[in-house]
Order: structure tokens, then sequence, then C-alpha cells
């Protein structure tokens, strides 16, 4: 079989989509469940979050054992699979934070701001979600990278076990 040219490390992204679909579908599903547990309640959320970790190590893990064993990649065509997974699920959690975080964070600035503290408030308001959307940026690239590893992992464990 011709190994294909173009695209990223010789797939198309419909290539690798094949792989990532059930996962990344997972990974948002879990992130609005996280979402809706932040709106519920503060505990709720980190409980979800706990599960959330081990819902996306899995995630990852199969996305480079079923790259290599059932889509024919290669260690690096999965390791990418992986972090294009990352920076897709990613970007949908990165916006639902931000609407969570602007929803809270506008309350809290109002409140603030009813017991005379408006323009500090404000500020702080400001501050936050500046650090919050930078925060954010790097997660997405730290994100993209934990994601090309574990589905590395994946693939290594799959390329063991005959």
């Amino acid at each position: 079989m011709a190994k294909k040219e173009g695209g990223i490390a010789g797939k198309t992204f419909a290539d690798y989509w094949k792989v990532i679909q059930l996962p990344v579908i997972v990974l948002i599903g879990w992130a609005v469940l996280q979402t809706a547990g932040a709106v519920a309640s503060p505990m709720l959320y980190g409980a979800l979050g706990t599960i959330g970790m081990l819902i996306g190590l899995l995630a990852f893990l199969y996305i480079g054992w079923t790259g290599f064993k059932t889509h024919k990649f290669d260690l690096a065509q999965s390791a990418v699979a992986g972090a294009i997974a990352a920076a897709i699920s990613g970007i949908v959690s990165f916006i639902l934070s931000i609407i969570v975080f602007a929803a809270i964070g506008s309350t809290l600035v109002g409140a603030a701001g009813l017991m005379g503290y408006g323009a500090p408030a404000a500020l702080t308001g400001g501050i936050l979600m500046t650090a919050f959307v930078i925060g954010g940026i790097v997660s997405l690239i730290v994100g993209a990278i934990v994601g090309a590893i574990l589905a590395a992992i994946g693939a290594i464990a799959a390329q063991n076990m005959k």
C-alpha cells in the first residue's frame, strides 16, 4: 500500500478523524457535564474534574492503541492524532470555561459593586479574565503535548501486545 502524501505525518485530517472521533465526542460530552457541575456545585465540579482526568487518560491511550492496531498508524501518526484530539476537545472545554467564568465573574463583580467596591472589583475581574485566557492558551499547548505523549504510549502498548 502506497504511503499518502500531504497532510500531517502522511495522513489527512479525515484519516485522523476516523481515529479520534469517538474519544473527542466523549471528552467534549464530559466537558459539558463538568461545566454543568461547575454551575451546580463547586464540590461536584471537583469530583467530576478528578473523574475527567481518568477519562482523558483512557481516551488518549485508546487513540494511540486504535490508531496503531485498527488504522495502521505508526507511532508519530498516533501521537499527532492524540495532539489533534487534545486541541479540539481543549478548545471546546476552554470556551465552556470562559462562559462559566464570565457568568460567575460578572455576578461577583456585580455583588462587589453593590457593596461599594465597583471600580476595583471591575479591574480585578478584568485582570482575572486576562490571566484566565492566557492560562487557557498555555493549557491548550500543554494539553496537545500531553495528548500526543499519551497516544504514543497507547501505540507503543499496542505494538508490544501481539
